[in-house]
């Protein structure tokens, strides 16, 4: 399975010590043997790994039965060190499940990694969009803005909270599982993240374009998101990806022409091939007014063809 990031990309499920709290959302506890693994967490505090918390945990976020939980949980057990952070046991959970090749382990790790995402992002959208629009990033040793929606997208999101609240907690009973590989790809490509780390679920993604493609009609967000989310059908990436962002481009496919065999015009050609890949545009380019290799040029001596022209491209 595609490698997975355990210091900045992955959930944890985090475990209170709160005696009120649901205990079957508990992976960690003090009922195990007091030589087991002891899970540790950012904030300093500990506890004792439990196979059968761990156990409930599997079982009531996927829909593997208490057996297959059960076995999937002992395994993960068996190769857990004396230490462990929480972000690196979620990890070992994650990839025990993907690595079976039963696909309903693979749709069970595509659900506990969408569960512990879940528990990491904020429940109001308004929230998810204001985190996005406040990004900052580093360079330099030099922290700057950097937000990753638009404030045209953000001031929508703002005045009509409400509705999109209610729409996605229409929708969140409706929501298709997504099994291990496409929740990777997910994280890996196109769920927008905040400092490394993914700051969005899958259904605000399919509300990001939603909103985008109908340009931003309220009578139509919700048919489009329905489809959307139930996956009746899909956009391209740069659709995907750009939707609400301040880079704005959502086409797939352009067809340039390259505007003159020179230096200028190819090399003006090549910024424009660049600009355009930058944006997640894939390109087509016309070479008919490149010469053919040995045709004479003006300076003298003879035209290498288009074979350098496309080596340019490549790199």
């Amino acid at each position: 399975p595609p490698a997975m990031d355990t210091t900045t990309d992955v959930p944890t499920l985090r475990a209170s010590m709160d005696a009120s709290d649901d205990e079957d959302d508990l992976v960690l506890g003090m009922h195990a043997k007091a030589d087991a693994p002891v899970v540790l967490y950012a904030d300093g505090l500990s506890a004792v790994f439990s196979v059968e918390r761990l156990t409930r945990a599997i079982s009531k976020y996927t829909n593997l039965g208490e057996d297959d939980a059960r076995g999937a949980a002992f395994n993960i057990s068996q190769s857990l060190p004396n230490t462990i952070a929480v972000e690196q046991l979620t990890a070992q959970v994650i990839k025990e499940l993907s690595t079976q090749e039963d696909c309903a382990f693979q749709d069970a790790a595509g659900e506990y990694d969408y569960e512990m995402l879940r528990r990491t992002i904020p429940s109001q959208y308004t929230d998810v969009c204001r985190s996005l629009r406040e990004n900052t990033i580093v360079v330099n040793n030099t922290v700057r803005t950097a937000p990753r929606v638009s404030m045209e997208f953000y001031d929508f999101v703002e005045a009509n909270a409400s509705i999109l609240q209610d729409l996605l907690e229409t929708h969140a009973h409706e929501r298709r599982t997504l099994n291990y590989y496409a929740m990777a790809t997910l994280r890996r490509t196109y769920l927008l993240k905040v400092r490394g780390a993914t700051a969005e679920l899958p259904e605000h993604m399919y509300l990001r374009e939603a909103i985008v493609v109908t340009n931003f009609d309220l009578s139509e967000i919700p048919e489009t998101f329905r489809l959307l989310s139930q996956h009746f059908y899909t956009h391209s990436t740069p659709t995907i990806c750009n939707a609400g962002t301040p880079n704005q481009q959502l086409a797939s496919c352009f067809l340039l022409e390259f505007e003159e065999d020179s230096i200028d015009g190819i090399f003006s050609t090549l910024h424009k091939m660049a600009l355009i890949s930058k944006a997640g545009g894939g390109i087509g380019a016309n070479m008919g007014r490149i010469r053919n290799e040995m045709s004479p040029i003006s300076a003298g001596g003879e035209s290498n063809g288009i074979i350098p022209v496309i080596k340019l491209m490549e790199d």
